[in-house]
């Protein structure tokens, strides 16, 4: 960061931030923000892997837009296929042959990939993957992992577990306004414990649709899976006939062009990605 001029001096920066806060919920769109001081950083433009705020201000960016900024901001050769693309259209409410060159490209960068199903965000896609693995197994129970991040609906997002509960744990809202019963077939056990989750599969069997985690644990600090952890659950599904559901939005096409999938070596039966 250029330490020019001190972010507590009055700035543009503060002046926007004023603005804001008339006008959105907190002065932001994301609570991430909502913990960043003086102020939450506003930026104006990006180039390769620098951004630019208000006050003129330079960062290195180490976040790349929560993700999807893998070439860096203002490629050429992103900026200049965005350009033409819009230049054909935006919005045709039917198909597009663009479709189906991204779905083939992700079925051969991925192999346990063979259908593709798009959808609006890293949310809506969880939330279609929970549905299609309740109806195809005809139950109810869904396992997640502490700590791990699926999206923001009801159905899934969850809070801290109590200290004083065991290795299985109900699921508790994540904020106020989201309803208990909409979590009442969500099961939240310790992440890498094998024993929680033997125990959970023990207590509800014939009951469990899917099991759903980050396959790298990377919302709360990156923490890899023990050593035979993955293999695991993907035993532990094929027993149970439940299906293991990927949750690649953060790893998938970064960790490696197959995911993290294609690192562990674990082939799962639904996988989500996003942040594109």
């Amino acid at each position: 960061m250029d330490g020019a001029q001190k972010a507590t001096e009055p700035s543009r920066t503060s002046a926007y931030a004023e603005r804001a806060c008339k006008v959105l919920a907190g002065g932001v769109n994301s609570n991430i923000r909502l913990n960043e001081k003086p102020y939450p950083l506003c930026f104006v433009r990006g180039r390769g892997a620098t951004l630019e705020d208000l006050d003129g201000r330079t960062y290195i960016d180490y976040v790349l837009g929560m993700g999807p900024v893998i070439l860096g901001h203002d490629d050429p050769r992103v900026t200049d296929a965005i350009v033409e693309a819009v230049g054909r259209g935006l919005t045709f409410a039917g198909q597009h042959p663009d479709e189906v060159e991204v779905a083939e490209r992700i079925c051969a960068a991925v192999p346990s990939v063979e259908m593709v199903r798009c959808t609006c965000s890293g949310s809506e896609a969880v939330h279609a993957a929970l549905r299609f693995a309740r109806a195809a197994t005809n139950r109810w129970k869904v396992i997640r992992f502490e700590g791990h991040y699926h999206g923001w609906l009801d159905t899934i997002y969850v809070g801290e577990r109590p200290d004083e509960e065991g290795p299985v744990a109900p699921a508790l809202p994540g904020t106020r306004g989201q309803s208990p019963a909409t979590l009442q077939d969500v099961l939240v056990l310790p992440w890498n414990n094998l024993q929680a989750l033997e125990a959970t599969a023990h207590l509800y069997r014939g009951q469990i649709a899917a099991v759903i985690l980050e396959p790298i644990l990377c919302n709360t600090g990156v923490i890899p899976p023990k050593p035979g952890y993955v293999e695991a659950i993907r035993a532990v599904c094929d027993r149970e006939n439940a299906m293991l559901i990927f949750d690649e939005v953060v790893t998938g096409f970064r960790v490696a062009l197959g995911g993290a999938q294609s690192l562990l070596g674990i082939r799962p039966d639904l996988t989500i990605f996003g942040k594109a």
